[in-house]
């Protein structure tokens, strides 16, 4: 497997707010040049801009490309399963702007999570249903119509336990159902972790093994960050290095399964990413 396949990037409103693209590509290259990030623009900026346009996009592009900073996802993540149709349809024209506009960006995927019966996206037991997955396949056969139209690509992030797509395997089975090139996946194996988690390591790896072999082909990012278990229930939203995800087995599974798609460090710590989180992630991959 050559190394080159993984690249380091970062979810860019990690960093914080900023005024400008400008600023935003300043603070990315002085962490790690050239970079990449998952660019969610409603979360970036100062005074996010009503109306994203094609004027916009290309100007956002533009300060990137100076510093050398691309953009691997254009993040949109938005509630597919919305239980308010009026606030659903909003949500998916909004997602659906973003895939006519990806390329102006420089980036063809536009990601998102699958939603859930909860407004917030938090745990609903209806989300589990027949229905909700059908309501699921209905919204995301619409947006992908829009992707094949613009040559852009819907990127999917499967969530244990609180979202429609909720395991590999129900990943897989959309991806099947759907049968569209424009359909691909975000890998997060901290997401993917069961809520009470792992009894053992030969349990982890079996789990993350047939995982990446679904999913592998599809692949277009991989989220970096960790976990804690805390009464036996799944703490996440850890910076990398952190917590007990073993970021050995999952390098050398996407190695063996020759994924390539860029590394992006999640809820990392601005000040710790250079001596502590990017060296972490380099061992792991052997970059």
């Amino acid at each position: 497997m050559n190394n080159s396949a993984f690249s380091i990037g970062f979810r860019a409103h990690d960093f914080g707010r900023f005024d400008n693209a400008d600023d935003l590509a300043a603070t990315v290259a002085d962490c790690l040049e050239p970079s990449c990030i998952q660019l969610a623009i409603k979360k970036i900026f100062n005074n996010p801009p009503s109306v994203i346009d094609s004027d916009l996009a290309s100007s956002i592009k533009a300060s990137l490309d100076r510093r050398r900073v691309g953009i691997a996802i254009l993040g949109c993540y938005i509630n597919p399963i919305h239980p308010d149709p009026e606030e659903r349809e909003r949500q998916l024209s909004y997602f659906e702007r973003h895939l006519e506009l990806a390329n102006d960006l420089g980036c063809p995927y536009v990601g998102t999570e699958t939603g859930s019966r909860s407004p917030d996206c938090s745990y609903n037991e209806g989300t589990c249903t027949e229905s909700a997955f059908l309501d699921f396949q209905q919204s995301l056969k619409r947006l992908l119509k829009v992707a094949e139209r613009n040559n852009s690509f819907v990127a999917i992030e499967p969530v244990a336990w609180t979202h429609t797509i909720d395991t590999a395997r129900k990943m897989y089975t959309i991806i099947r159902i759907m049968d569209s090139p424009s359909l691909k996946v975000i890998y997060d194996p901290v997401n993917l972790t069961p809520r009470n988690g792992f009894q053992s390591e030969s349990q982890a790896k079996e789990f993350f093994d047939e995982a990446i072999e679904l999913l592998g082909p599809y692949m277009v990012a991989i989220h970096c960050k960790d976990y804690v278990m805390q009464n036996g229930i799944k703490k996440w939203d850890m910076t990398a290095g952190t917590g007990i995800m073993n970021w050995l087995l999952q390098a050398r599974l996407l190695k063996k399964s020759r994924a390539a798609c860029p590394i992006l460090l999640e809820n990392h710590q601005p000040k710790l990413l250079k001596d502590q989180t990017i060296p972490f992630v380099k061992r792991a991959f052997s970059l």
